[in-house]
């Protein structure tokens, strides 16, 4: 499930760190996978988890690409 949603939210993502600020898209990014995280062990079925850790992917399908950017943008400052 992880790799469902990190496969699904790639492209829309992508997007989104092009056209709005990035600092603050992966603020937001990570702070919203910390919390979905958080909620890990109050999941009681398969049905939960399999959610949870969709929402993991999808939100973590930001965060490497976002990183990378990031970095780039930095090393290129200096």
């Amino acid at each position: 499930m992880f790799y469902i949603g990190y496969l699904v939210f790639q492209f829309p993502f992508g997007y989104l760190l092009q056209r709005l600020p990035t600092g603050r898209l992966l603020s937001t990014t990570v702070v919203a996978w910390g919390c979905v995280l958080i909620t890990t062990p109050a999941c009681t079925s398969f049905a939960g988890i399999a959610t949870n850790r969709f929402f993991l992917g999808a939100l973590e399908s930001a965060i490497n690409p976002g990183f990378v950017l990031l970095m780039s943008m930095w090393w290129v400052i200096f």
